[in-house]
């Protein structure tokens, strides 16, 4: 998730853990927004899928944002791999694949 360190300042209790500093802060996105350039110049087989959610907006703007994110990868993984997709479906019956 992300939110720029003003909108983060403006959240109820800012600063009351001791990593809620605003040069911590700033040096940990930074960092972040490093390692995700730095991984999509790897080959793609090494290369780890990033996304990047806008943390900005209310707790449940930012669950549906997070929740879209998580059925998009699901369903992609699903249709790459149908094996794993029955990990992820709720209603999905488990196979045993006759190890009874």
């Amino acid at each position: 998730m992300d939110l720029s360190i003003d909108d983060a300042m403006k959240r109820g209790e800012w600063g009351a853990e001791r990593y809620e500093k605003e040069d911590m802060q700033r040096r940990v996105r930074s960092n972040f927004h490093a390692l995700r350039e730095y991984e999509q110049t790897l080959p793609e087989g090494v290369r780890v899928e990033w996304r990047v959610v806008d943390a900005s907006g209310s707790p449940e703007e930012v669950a549906a944002r997070v929740d879209a994110e998580v059925d998009g990868v699901v369903e992609r993984v699903a249709l790459q791999q149908p094996a794993l997709q029955q990990l992820w479906m709720a209603d999905a019956p488990i196979e045993d694949g006759g190890a009874s």
